[in-house]
């Protein structure tokens, strides 16, 4: 190339684009100004704005080519018509890093809504957060509740069980403790919207 040309573009490295993939702090600190800002969430991930926007955009591409691609399936299809979810209703998802991703069920099922239904508005709201346990959620709970959801779908508590140290033994949050705080997670959230409550259930981990 001669010295006029213009540099390669650097590719953003893996741990890029998988912290932009799962990392989503401007949902827990909305209310702080710089992240409202792409450019600033963009640097936290080592990123200008443009790749950020472009690796972003990928992800919901790649979501919407796997919702197109399940309902070539018709009875898939009919099955996803057949969904509760009323015109201008809100669904809102309560979960960790499985629901946060940006290729998550989640993200796939607002594709899915949106190919069959666009006229029907229906809004979905992922507050889900990589790395949270139940006791996370709890705390937050009354950011869940703003949304003013009709539908609440909750994937939450494999971070419950995670040990650390040499010889672990003591789980982050106790058995006991993760029943009570899905059970007043779902009392607080139905209480103040009178929501739909949908338990999705976690993946067998070994």
């Amino acid at each position: 190339a001669g010295r006029d040309a213009a540099p390669p573009a650097t590719r953003p490295s893996a741990e890029a684009i998988s912290s932009i993939q799962y990392t989503h702090l401007e949902k827990i600190y909305f209310y702080i100004p710089p992240f409202t800002d792409d450019a600033f969430i963009a640097q936290i991930h080592g990123v200008d704005v443009e790749t950020y926007r472009s690796i972003r955009a990928d992800f919901d591409a790649a979501a919407h080519g796997a919702a197109e691609e399940m309902l070539r399936d018709d009875a898939f299809a009919a099955m996803v018509d057949g969904l509760p979810f009323g015109p201008g209703e809100t669904v809102v998802a309560i979960g960790s890093s499985t629901t946060d991703d940006l290729q998550s069920w989640f993200e796939i099922l607002r594709h899915l809504v949106a190919i069959r239904r666009p006229d029907d508005n229906i809004q979905f709201v992922n507050t889900a957060i990589s790395g949270q346990t139940s006791t996370d959620a709890l705390g937050r709970i009354m950011q869940i509740a703003m949304q003013e959801p009709t539908w609440v779908f909750c994937l939450l508590a494999p971070n419950d069980v995670w040990r650390f140290g040499p010889e672990p033994t003591k789980t982050l949050v106790s058995i006991e403790e993760t029943e009570k705080n899905l059970a007043e997670i779902r009392r607080i959230v139905t209480t103040a919207t009178g929501a739909s409550w949908v338990w999705i259930t976690n993946a067998p981990v070994d």
